[in-house]
């Protein structure tokens, strides 16, 4: 989710080592090779780049739109194809802009809803259909200064017990009338950043790796750094925070581009 009145809220989306390790392991210890990713968000978005991580250490983009445009968005096909190990971890990053809104910005189907996505075309094709990070809701609740919710939990939204002003509330009504300021919105941000994420972590069809519900810190890594002489397209200050706005990292395998390979 993104709060209303901010001109720059950043999340991120993360395929972990984790799930990309069992998944290749299993198929493709020697790795899959990347030649497209699409670049995906709503009419908030702003933002979006596709980051590489390698043991720890980032390598060149694998792809970026400093101008998104909800309504022209298309594959970016690679100079290089990229091969994506197992260790490798891929961060997807959007930047959102909600200054003309006073409400909430959640994550949905909608265009008035927001996602964080990147689609990676590659080959050969792997039993892996979506890799992905939720921020933990509890430590969410915390900020807003949620004390208790009932247990068990038997429904989403999960329904908060205490305080009083936040009794019988869901998860969504809570958010909705806090009272959001861009001071809080910037906090929220930067808090988020460093929750546990909750790896999503499934193949294709149906069925999960063991990885998959698992809760995990946020990877960190060492950021890429410019060769000698080499020229690329600045791109804007993101910020390192990250947002509950659904965050996927989906990993989509063409078949008959596999095939034709």
């Amino acid at each position: 989710m993104v709060p209303p009145g901010m001109p720059a809220f950043s999340s991120e989306g993360h395929c972990t080592v984790e799930c990309l390790e069992e998944a290749l392991n299993y198929e493709k210890p020697d790795g899959i090779h990347v030649f497209a990713v699409l670049l995906h968000a709503h009419q908030a978005g702003h933002v979006l780049r596709a980051r590489h991580f390698r043991k720890g250490v980032e390598q060149k983009l694998l792809a970026y739109d400093n101008e998104f445009d909800f309504n022209f968005q298309e594959f970016q096909y690679l100079d290089e194809e990229r091969t994506i190990l197992p260790g490798d971890n891929i961060i997807t990053e959007c930047q959102y802009n909600t200054k003309s809104r006073s409400t909430m910005t959640w994550g949905g189907l909608s265009a008035r809803d927001e996602m964080c996505l990147s689609y990676l075309m590659y080959y050969p094709k792997i039993n892996l259909a979506r890799c992905e990070s939720i921020p933990e809701i509890k430590e969410q609740l915390q900020f807003i200064g949620v004390k208790e919710i009932y247990r068990p939990v038997t429904s989403w939204p999960l329904i908060i017990k205490s305080p009083k002003r936040y009794n019988n509330l869901t998860f969504t009504e809570a958010m909705n009338i806090f009272q959001w300021s861009r001071k809080k919105g910037n906090a929220f941000n930067e808090r988020v950043r460093k929750m546990p994420i909750n790896v999503r972590c499934s193949k294709h069809e149906s069925g999960e790796w063991s990885i998959h519900g698992m809760l995990i810190s946020p990877p960190e890594g060492k950021s890429y750094t410019l060769e000698e002489n080499e020229c690329v397209s600045p791109l804007p200050s993101l910020s390192s925070c990250s947002t509950t706005t659904v965050r996927n990292l989906v990993i989509a395998a063409c078949t008959l581009i596999h095939k034709m390979l």
